[in-house]
């Protein structure tokens, strides 16, 4: 009976492997490392992706052996001091991962959510300093007119937030006219209208949209304009544009809880964002449902069906039982029915 529960147990600790971070801080890390270089996970509480790339890609056995050639960190950059190094490396969204060598100086970054089949070969690449950027210019250098290299390269600076070197190659990369490459040809053009985006143009991007009324970068293309109004303090236009987004996308549940989730900041349309928002959920899929109840829940109780929003919140809590802000949500529900 010992020996059963002995197993047990050992197979229990073998079956949820635990991730070697780092328990200290980045700038103890840095002059411990030497030759390692560092994974920084920069992620925020608040993003369902970044749990779900730690559970499904970090803590792959493939991935677990490969950690043993460099060490990792997370950072919080919902919190001040990880705001502040998320800043210093120019990470936009989230989870963003970073490797840097022991001065702090970048080697590559991954962005977003990936499988471990998908994910352990790019990980792979950067240890061995293959589609790096000092690789890629190594190679621009012999084969200057390389269309993959140069979109691969603009597009590598434009994730650091490089937009000038980026803009360079990406025209380059344009006006070479390459063929069988639409669909990096339609980024070229999104990355270098969010360019003008970025100094307060907004132009580039409507013309985005009624250029590439069917890119997968179109939403995105309205969210930004969305924000340009934000920033002109124009809710207006902002609503009008988020409203717009949902009518073109009519089912993405992310359109769908982008315009929800912003009449609640604003207290706007609650009326309608309701419907928005169920719509939402309706369209969601397990990893993002959770979210859009939330966003859901909050119009019930700015409405004040009290009931529903707890009923709602309880939905989000019971797909992701392990979310702090979910819990937090209900209690502030609870102490208003």
């Amino acid at each position: 009976m010992k020996k059963i529960i002995l197993l047990l147990f050992i197979f229990a600790c073998q079956s949820n492997p635990t991730f070697p971070w780092y328990k200290g801080n980045l700038d103890e890390l840095k002059t411990i490392t030497g030759s390692k270089l560092i994974m920084i996970d920069f992620y925020t509480d608040t993003w369902g992706w970044c749990n779900r790339l730690e559970a499904d890609t970090f803590l792959d056995s493939e991935f677990l052996a490969l950690t043993e050639k460099f060490n990792s960190i997370k950072i919080n950059a919902g919190e001040r001091d990880g705001s502040k190094i998320a800043e210093q490396y120019k990470v936009r969204g989230y989870p963003t991962v970073i490797f840097i060598d022991k001065d702090g100086t970048e080697k590559d970054r991954l962005i977003g959510y990936d499988t471990p089949d998908n994910y352990i070969p790019l990980v792979n690449d950067i240890l061995a300093g293959k589609n790096t950027i000092p690789a890629l210019e190594a190679f621009l250098t012999d084969n200057p007119d390389d269309n993959s290299t140069l979109y691969n390269i603009a597009k590598k600076y434009s994730d650091r937030g490089e937009a000038e070197k980026a803009n360079k190659f990406f025209k380059q990369f344009l006006e070479n006219n390459p063929t069988n490459m639409e669909e990096e040809i339609t980024s070229a053009e999104f990355l270098l209208a969010k360019a003008g985006w970025d100094n307060g143009d907004i132009s580039g991007l409507q013309k985005f949209i009624k250029d590439n009324p069917n890119s997968d970068n179109c939403m995105s293309a309205y969210q930004l304009i969305a924000r340009f109004y934000t920033t002109e303090s124009d809710t207006l236009m902002e609503i009008q544009t988020l409203k717009e987004m949902t009518e073109v996308f009519p089912e993405s549940s992310s359109a769908m809880n982008s315009y929800a989730w912003r009449m609640t900041e604003l207290n706007k349309n609650l009326d309608e964002a309701l419907i928005i928002a169920k719509k939402g959920v309706e369209l969601a899929d397990e990893s993002s449902k959770p979210m859009i109840l939330d966003t859901q829940a909050e119009i019930e109780w700015m409405l004040k069906d009290f009931q529903s929003a707890i009923s709602t919140i309880k939905l989000a809590i019971n797909l992701d039982p392990e979310n702090d802000y979910y819990q937090a949500q209900l209690e502030k529900f609870k102490l208003a029915n």
